[in-house]
């Protein structure tokens, strides 16, 4: 069994180099999406009762003109996840009088980093 995979040794490393070549051209043309991590930005915890994904998504896309959020959401406990552009404290607690005014009263600004 061994000699008869030793055998063709010389295509497998053949395979594996090919795929390491591809691996280092795709990363070269298409790089990285670098995220929060990286780009400086803020993570926001929310919670808006009665919301859907897509109307946060499109509070934030049209009537606050930020493009780029990225939004998860946790069914169990009813949180919101936004990362987003960095955001200072006076934006922060101005977004959230507004996702307040929009969503309702229940909207709690959990955590914010």
């Amino acid at each position: 069994m061994i000699k008869t995979l030793l055998k063709y040794k010389n295509y497998f490393l053949a395979f594996s180099v090919l795929l390491v070549i591809a691996s280092v051209v795709a990363v070269s043309l298409f790089g990285f999406k670098l995220g929060i991590d990286f780009t400086s930005g803020s993570l926001w915890q929310i919670r808006a009762p009665g919301a859907t994904t897509e109307e946060v998504r499109s509070f934030f896309k049209d009537d606050l003109a930020i493009d780029e959020v990225n939004i998860s959401f946790d069914e169990q406990n009813s949180i919101y996840t936004l990362s987003l552009r960095e955001l200072s404290d006076t934006e922060r607690r101005d977004i959230a009088g507004a996702l307040r005014e929009r969503f309702g009263e229940g909207t709690e600004d959990l955590d914010f980093w």
